[in-house]
């Protein structure tokens, strides 16, 4: 499946409430233009409106970057994570909005987090978030404060076999009509497929506008980066990601 780029450079996503269908042709909105729609997927929880930009972190992304440009920031922090011998200091000094999905430990859902960092300690200092990943979740607000600050272990970058479900498993699952929103897809049990992923998923933020709101469903992300997002290492990775968090709570004990 190869998608066309989301209009020209200079193009931003809607920021004003707005959803438009993923299947429109033209410029503007949240949604990417396409050429052709994915092959052999037929989409359950995905209506072909991707979410729009509500809280002040969504419309400020939204309006300052286009779609374009939040897609390639989404490839260059999977590269940037995936390449053996980066050093993660070097996220300090990029003033990039990079934007990443985590798992929320046992369910189905992910967390959508974003202004990554590196913990680091003075010479002869201590700190409690030395060698740590740093991060934002939430939008925060006036009445809610700021928004919080999350610290992540480093290892969420290295590559680990974990148990996955296959894309023709999801398909037949969602198929069958009787799969539910927050519902996890297949027990551990019954899964007997693997993959060797980072336990971190980067992700252009036009996908999950909603994200900076709320934890999210595991198979309502799935969806739309299969209906919505090119062709991309970055891609592959989240579908195999969200694949792995669909096993929900079952994760815990395998």
């Amino acid at each position: 499946m190869v998608l066309e780029a989301p209009g020209a450079e200079g193009e931003t996503g809607a920021a004003d409430g707005a959803t438009n269908n993923a299947n429109e042709e033209g410029n503007g909105g949240n949604n990417p233009r396409r050429v052709n729609p994915p092959e052999a997927y037929l989409t359950t929880f995905y209506t072909g409106q991707l979410p729009a930009a509500i809280g002040a972190v969504a419309k400020a992304v939204a309006t300052k970057q286009s779609l374009v440009g939040q897609r390639e920031k989404a490839e260059a922090l999977f590269q940037f994570l995936q390449t053996n011998g980066n050093d993660l200091r070097d996220l300090n000094s990029d003033d990039s909005l990079f934007t990443t999905l985590v798992a929320v430990p046992d369910s189905n859902r992910v967390k959508l987090v974003y202004g990554l960092g590196f913990g680091t300690a003075g010479i002869g200092r201590v700190s409690s978030v030395a060698g740590k990943l740093l991060a934002l979740t939430g939008e925060g607000g006036g009445e809610i404060g700021p928004a919080q600050t999350m610290v992540l272990d480093a290892s969420l970058k290295v590559k680990v076999t974990m148990k996955n479900i296959t894309t023709a498993q999801v398909a037949t699952v969602f198929g069958s009509g009787n799969q539910r929103v927050d519902q996890s897809v297949m027990k551990a049990l019954d899964v007997h497929g693997e993959s060797t992923i980072m336990k971190m998923a980067p992700i252009p933020p036009y996908l999950v506008y909603d994200g900076f709101e709320d934890d999210l469903d595991a198979s309502m992300v799935y969806e739309r980066v299969m209906d919505c997002q090119h062709d991309s290492p970055m891609r592959s990775n989240a579908l195999e990601f969200l694949r792995t968090c669909m096993i929900g709570q079952w994760r815990t004990a395998d």
